[in-house]
């Protein structure tokens, strides 16, 4: 959604204001890390008793296993370009904040730079020949736990058993955008 928007915004003419402004951003790639970590623990439980008189004694013994794990997939993704029209296009609409929720906030950043480009100091947002061009990252990530438990008691007068096993899940994701601002542009910072 974005390069399509990019592609029409490469287009525009420079405003005709203090800074001559003119924004474009081209996103350079988008890379993806997810991460998922396990612990399962198994506990067992026994014991057992032998009433003597008002007093009750006897054995109990406990073990437990548990098993920890961690499991990374990172892979970098490339936008295709898409084709700069030939002539000035109308500005495109607002992209939806719910749906494509990176490709809005590129376009409030040129959107917001547009506005700032109307009084100085002037600035390029291009690194000038031979310094390199980092670009600009927005990230984000979200995590999903899920746990689950499950246990169970066996007791009769003398002795009883008992086993639980808990397995959590928790993946975390990442998602990384670079951007790079297209060679000629220009706003006005305060």
């Amino acid at each position: 959604m974005y390069q399509v928007y990019d592609a029409a915004a490469a287009a525009a003419k420079p405003l005709d204001d203090a800074c001559k402004g003119i924004v474009g951003f081209y996103i350079d790639n988008v890379k993806v890390s997810l991460t998922t970590q396990t612990d399962d623990t198994l506990t067992g439980t026994g014991s057992a008793t032998l009433p003597v008189g008002p007093v009750a004694v006897g054995p109990s013994v406990s073990a437990s296993q548990e098993n920890k794990g961690t499991q990374t997939l990172t892979f970098t993704l490339y936008p295709k370009a898409e084709p700069t029209p030939p002539t000035s296009q109308p500005a495109p609409p607002a992209i939806d904040a719910s749906v494509y929720p990176i490709a809005a906030s590129l376009q409030r950043l040129r959107d917001g730079l547009l506005a700032a480009s109307q009084k100085g100091p002037c600035v390029s947002l291009v690194p000038p020949s031979g310094v390199k061009d980092d670009g600009g990252t927005y990230a984000f990530g979200f995590t999903v736990i899920n746990q689950a438990s499950v246990g169970g008691t066996l007791k009769f007068v003398v002795f009883s058993l008992g086993a639980t096993n808990t397995a959590q899940r928790q993946a975390s994701n990442t998602i990384t955008v670079n951007f790079k601002a297209r060679p000629g542009s220009a706003a006005a910072t305060y």
